[in-house]
């Protein structure tokens, strides 16, 4: 059973972004955004783990 952390901003869940091309066209300098909540609130893998 999978565990999902919370978005801190809005508290939804937050799920794992999978690279389709759209991401990496609309944050072109920020390619380390990893998870994201339905909100749009986006985390890199690396504050993820800090939750």
């Amino acid at each position: 059973m999978a565990k999902y952390k919370k978005c801190p901003k809005c508290n939804e869940k937050l799920e794992k972004i999978i690279s389709s091309g759209l991401e990496a066209e609309e944050f072109p300098e920020e390619e380390d955004l990893d998870y994201v909540c339905k909100n749009g609130h986006q985390f890199s893998l690396k504050d993820y783990n800090k939750l």
